[in-house]
């Protein structure tokens, strides 16, 4: 059972199999979601990383559906591609709902705080980058079993001090 904000599924036999068309219809509304209708989060525009494009689709695109180090040298994962229609939802919902989850990271690298967002009922995450004007959508995942407990942890611990972890 899923939240009743949150799409359905897009599954590979919705397309009757056809991995082009498959990767076409789940771009589409990624496309749809994040560069044609972008979604806001606190007041501020969410974009995506536009600079890296393979195949006609950015990076960001790349990133949500598939797993592996490099750009470009990731494999698509099924359960991710089926959610492509669920980072939006979770971006724009207002967290009046008992198993959204939300914290604060500070960033070692970009040295800049990165918001994880968690559906504790569908087990799915996105996490956003502030970047001072805007937000930056740097990933969105399933969380496997075995990594509830350390997000559980990441966000006790956030909302016990309210400061970035």
């Amino acid at each position: 059972m899923y939240c009743e904000k949150i799409p359905d599924p897009i599954f590979l036999s919705d397309c009757d199999g056809d991995w082009e068309k498959y990767e076409d219809t789940i771009y589409q509304i990624f496309k749809s979601d994040m560069i044609d209708h972008r979604p806001t989060f606190n007041g501020k525009p969410v974009d995506i990383i536009h600079e890296k494009i393979y195949k006609n689709k950015e990076r960001s695109f790349w990133h949500i559906i598939s797993e592996g180090n490099g750009d470009f040298d990731r494999l698509p994962k099924m359960e991710r591609c089926e959610k492509v229609g669920w980072v939006k939802p979770l971006i724009l919902d207002d967290g009046n709902c008992e198993h959204y989850k939300l914290w604060i990271r500070h960033h070692d690298q970009s040295k800049k705080n990165r918001y994880y967002i968690w559906c504790t009922d569908i087990q799915y995450m996105v996490i956003l980058e502030d970047r001072h004007s805007h937000y930056k959508l740097i990933s969105a995942f399933n969380v496997m079993p075995y990594a509830v407990k350390k997000y559980q942890k990441e966000y006790e611990g956030y909302i016990k001090t309210k400061t970035p972890t």
